[in-house]
């Protein structure tokens, strides 16, 4: 089974960072058949809103606008992304690039711990005692969803699935269904958990055609890379996941007409 990946938050980001060259206030229309960019552009805005998400990341969420690849592809160079290169895009459109860089610590480290699964073989795991939060439940799901705290005040919560994942969408999805409707139930008085470290990029397709207005244009997102590292042991989890939408200017149908009409 491949490894999904789904960090919409990066490209929440660019969104916002497109606004310090097309101006403020945009208005995002999602791209024609293509329902997973219109649950993304819902997602956007109001309380608990991926906006919202990003105002409070603080300083874990850098960006970066260009008309130019140039300047896009030395921000994550630099930033330890190099996986992410965008090529020169033509004039009148312009690139925007975000990162999103967290760095846990357990609130008490744990101990390294090797996982045996059901088919025998072993793994590297981790083993936490303390800094847990209860164990959540949810009714849909039969596996418990255990949180451990960091150091400072983060919470990262874990649990395992049945369940199988053709893509990074199906897998989000899961995830916003079981923060939904757990619950809180039992104590959790230890945890063990695989430890992880990968590196993947995320097909974003579905963003294409993603489009705003502006008082003098039309932009529409013509392509779109992310590309994502993700560790986690027994004495934290750290998180780089960076984002390069690239916005073209269009003519969009309403604005078809004679000017001498």
């Amino acid at each position: 089974m491949a490894t999904v990946v789904s960090v919409p938050h990066p490209l929440a980001a660019c969104l916002q960072a497109a606004e310090a060259l097309l101006g403020p206030n945009l208005k995002w229309k999602a791209a024609e058949d293509s329902p997973r960019c219109a649950e993304f552009v819902l997602e956007l805005d109001g309380p608990g809103g991926l906006f919202e998400e990003c105002g409070e990341l603080g300083d874990r969420m850098k960006y970066v606008c260009a008309r130019e690849a140039a300047p896009i592809n030395a921000f994550f160079a630099e930033a330890g992304l190099p996986e992410i290169h965008v090529s020169e895009f033509p004039a009148g459109a312009i690139g925007v690039g975000s990162i999103l860089h967290v760095v846990l610590s357990w609130m008490e480290p744990g101990a390294s711990a090797d996982l045996t699964v059901a088919d025998g073989s072993v793994h590297a795991g981790a083993w936490i005692r303390g800094g847990l939060r209860r164990v959540l439940r949810h009714p849909g799901h039969p596996h418990p969803i255990a949180g451990v705290r960091s150091q400072d005040g983060w919470t990262a919560w874990m649990t395992a699935t049945d369940k199988t994942f053709d893509d990074a969408l199906e897998a989000a999805d899961e995830i916003r269904r079981l923060r939904g409707g757990a619950e809180d139930s039992d104590a959790c008085l230890s945890l063990r958990f695989p430890k992880v470290s990968l590196a993947v990029p995320t097909d974003l397709d579905w963003l294409v055609g993603l489009s705003t207005r502006t008082a003098q244009d039309c932009f529409s997102v013509g392509a779109a890379v992310q590309f994502t590292k993700f560790a986690m042991d027994h004495e934290g989890a750290e998180i780089k996941s960076g984002a390069a939408p690239i916005l073209s200017a269009f003519v969009d149908v309403d604005s078809w007409r004679d000017p001498k009409a």
